[in-house]
């Protein structure tokens, strides 16, 4: 008798930290940490808007959400990319910060699973809310995020054919 297996892929979840570690706004902090935590990814410490310019950190520009959508559907994304997000509604004095570094996002988030139906999804820490799995959909039907730019660190062969 021949049984077929059903092969179950484990859900991958952002972790959860506490206000300590991640206090509330700091979702670049998370967005590294996080990357630590499930990828062994090392991102340098900085402000999400500020993560473009550092050393060893490739950018790629996302023009709509749609964008970002068929970059999926392409295979280009890996989990343990970063997304940069404008936030819609981010205090001018963090968007002035992010434009005087060239771009104007201000929210920073782990793209953490590209497989599942219903992705990509991602790991942030949004204002005090840990949102360990967060679709593109969701993110969208918000309307209070519009992704901006993928970033990746060069070199590592975690990304390669990116």
């Amino acid at each position: 008798m021949n049984q077929d297996k059903l092969i179950v892929k484990p859900v991958i979840r952002g972790p959860v930290y506490s206000e300590g570690q991640v206090p509330t706004s700091y979702c670049a902090r998370y967005a590294r940490m996080a990357a630590k935590d499930l990828f062994d990814l090392e991102y340098p410490v900085g402000h999400a808007w500020k993560m473009r310019s550092f050393p060893g950190i490739e950018t790629i520009p996302i023009h709509s959400t749609q964008e970002l959508a068929d970059f999926a559907n392409m295979g280009m994304l890996k989990p343990g990319m970063l997304v940069g997000f404008r936030y819609f509604f981010t205090h001018p004095d963090n968007l002035n910060a992010a434009r005087k570094e060239g771009v104007d996002y201000t929210h920073m988030a782990l793209l953490i699973d590209t497989d599942s139906e219903g992705g990509p999804f991602f790991a942030d820490k949004f204002k005090s809310d840990t949102r360990p799995r967060i679709s593109l959909a969701t993110i969208t039907r918000l309307r209070t995020l519009k992704p901006r730019e993928l970033l990746y660190l060069k070199g590592n062969p975690f990304f390669d054919n990116v």
